[in-house]
């Protein structure tokens, strides 16, 4: 299927490099599973929006891609590369 809208949008979400490591996984999809089915019992906005929040977790352990760890990790990469730092915090000494 090669025009499947939701297969697209999961590869291009979920498709990237592994940055998750297998025990983070497993315990994405645990949470996921809790949040999926804790969403279910619910019959209100709070519900659905567990139920997603549940759905993205059980992605993101299955994949072992998360798209917004890799934004922080690519992010922090770039910064090193060029070799700038936003960080200008002075050292503080203790006396």
């Amino acid at each position: 299927m090669a025009g499947d809208p939701f297969r697209a949008f999961y590869e291009s979400t979920f498709g990237g490099t592994r940055n998750v490591g297998r025990m983070e996984g497993l315990a994405s999809i645990g949470l996921g599973l809790g949040f999926a089915a804790g969403g279910l019992q619910k019959a209100d906005a709070r519900g659905a929006l567990m139920g997603l929040i549940g759905a993205y977790l059980v992605a993101r352990g299955m994949s072992r891609h998360c798209p917004i760890k890799a934004v922080f990790q690519d992010g922090a990469t770039h910064r090193l590369a060029d070799g700038s730092s936003s960080d200008n915090r002075s050292a503080v000494t203790r006396s």
